[in-house]
Parts: C-alpha cells; structure tokens; sequence
C-alpha cells in the first residue's frame, strides 16, 4: 500500500510537470550533451520546426554560426559551474531563415553530473531588442538635434552680444578746425560750446569742452 501511494505520487509529480512544460507560455525543454531530447510546444512555435524535427538533433541547428553555439555553450556551462545555472542573450536561426533573439536560461537537472541533461527555458526577445535599438537611436537622434540647437543658441548669444558691443561703442568722429594758426582761440571755443560739441582735442589730447587748458597766444595749436 505504501509503495502504491508513492508511485501514484510520483505519477501525480510527473503528470504536473508534464503539464507546466506543455502549458508554460515559455519555451522550455533539455539537452544532454548539446542533443535536444525534450522540447515544449513553444520551442517550436518560436523555431516554426515540429517536434519531430527537433528531437535528436544537436543544438547547433538552432543558432546561425558556430560562433554563437560556441559562446552558448562556453558561457553557459561557465555560469552553472559557478551559480548553479546559467542565463545568456544569443540568436536562433528559425526553419524560415530569420534569425531571433533569445533569453536563455540553463539548469543542470543533476548538479553533480551533467551529462544526466540540462534543462533550459527559451524566451524570444526580438521584439524588445528591437525597441531597445530603436529607443537608442531616437535618444542618439535627440541628442545630436540637443548638441545642434546649443551650438545655434551659443551664435546667436555672441552675435546679439557682438552687436550690443558695437551699438554701446564710442564713436568719435574729428575733423580740423584750426591748423597753423597761433592764438588762446577762446571765440572759437564759445562758439563750439554753443553748438553742442562736448570735446575738443587740442594739440593731440582730448579735453572735455568746460575744462580746456589755455593756449599760449604765441604758439600755433590744432584744434
């Protein structure tokens, strides 16, 4: 009686199971020795082979290249014999010729020997490496019209700056009035500081109007 309960426990325990790698919405399924011995429905939905197709064969018939089956199974094992399981991003060639992306995840089912099998879960992220990607040009994108819009604003600064410069300028503006003629030309300077003029340069310096120095009425001084 006691050996009928365990066995239809263990009936019980393999029907669940049986049931999750059926209904799992994840690909799952195990390899011995890099062979797929077990695969779920989903692995061949993401794949497009049927079962049948699958069972047997080597690993290899799931990537593109050697280079990646080879990093999946350097990379992977190296994990597991490090965590216990393994977890890596690689590509999948499906039977139609596309080539997907993959999270894969790997676990042992005997830690202690390996070559009892390896179970593995299979999650096809195609459609988020492709958003990443997108997302990062559009970022990369924003950036650039970002770093172009700042390069306009900073001209524009100098320029407006430029031009507020030259508005605020002095401008002085000479023109001769007296030349190689003596006298203190004091009518002159009455007359000029009627009409407005606020400098005089007198002798090669400039003098504000209401402080002249006074001329020797001997010497010739350009006004």
């Amino acid at each position: 009686t006691e050996r009928r309960l365990m066995e239809e426990a263990l009936r019980n325990k393999e029907r669940m199971l049986s049931s999750v790698f059926r209904s799992a919405p994840t690909g799952i399924g195990v390899v011995v020795n890099r062979t797929l011995m077990m695969v779920n429905e989903k692995v061949c939905e993401i794949l497009g082979y049927r079962q049948e197709e699958l069972l047997g064969q080597s690993a290899r018939m799931l990537y593109p290249d050697e280079a990646d089956f080879l990093y999946v199974g350097t990379e992977k094992y190296r994990q597991i014999s490090e965590k216990g399981t393994g977890t890596v991003e690689t590509r999948w060639l499906r039977k139609d010729g596309q080539i997907i992306d993959i999270l894969m995840s790997s676990t042992p089912i005997n830690p202690l020997d390996l070559t009892a099998g390896v179970t593995f879960s299979a999650l096809d992220i195609t459609e988020r490496k492709q958003y990443e990607a997108e997302l990062s040009a559009f970022n990369h994108e924003l950036e650039r019209r970002v770093e172009a819009q700042t390069r306009d604003v900073l001209a524009s600064e100098r320029l407006a700056q430029a031009t507020l410069d030259a508005l605020s300028a002095r401008v002085v503006i000479l023109a001769p009035l007296v030349v190689g003629r003596k006298g203190e030309q004091l009518g002159l300077f009455d007359e000029l500081r009627a009409q407005g003029f606020v400098r005089l340069r007198i002798d090669g310096e400039v003098h504000e109007i209401d402080r002249l120095p006074k001329l020797d009425r001997n010497r010739k001084h350009p006004v």
